[in-house]
């Protein structure tokens, strides 16, 4: 048995729960989070980035963060934070400039602050980056 924090993981039973309420606090955090797979293709984005983009849960998945959601001046300057979180360097308090789409198009852009951070595989290779 092995002990994370004050959870323990017990066979694979515990692990899915434990994934499940990650992705239910993700899910329901007030404050912005996407995350990103190895290749810069969104594959995480919570109920505050949709509310504050104007772009779906559904809609955001599968598009590229530097072509699809930056505006096109932060493009360079996105895609070097992004190649840098993959290659498991984090940054914190960087700001960066979005779309915004469909009602909340009516900003142009919204600017967020975020920490990029990355999550491992179990063989140590960077898996994807999580921005927050």
């Amino acid at each position: 048995m092995h002990r994370l924090g004050i959870l323990s993981c017990k066979g694979s039973t515990n692990l899915v729960q434990l994934l499940e309420r990650w992705f239910c606090l993700r899910e329901t955090a007030t404050a912005p989070i996407f995350a990103v797979d190895g290749v810069g293709r969104i594959n995480g984005w919570n109920a505050k980035m949709a509310e504050l983009t104007g772009l779906s849960v559904e809609d955001a998945m599968g598009k590229s963060l530097v072509h699809d959601l930056v505006s096109k001046e932060w493009e360079e300057t996105v895609d070097q934070l992004l190649n840098s979180a993959l290659r498991g360097e984090e940054d914190k308090n960087v700001e960066i400039k979005l779309k915004t789409f469909g009602q909340a198009h009516d900003q142009n852009v919204i600017y967020l602050l975020v920490n990029a951070c990355y999550r491992k595989t179990f063989v140590g290779g960077v898996l994807r980056g999580s921005w927050m």
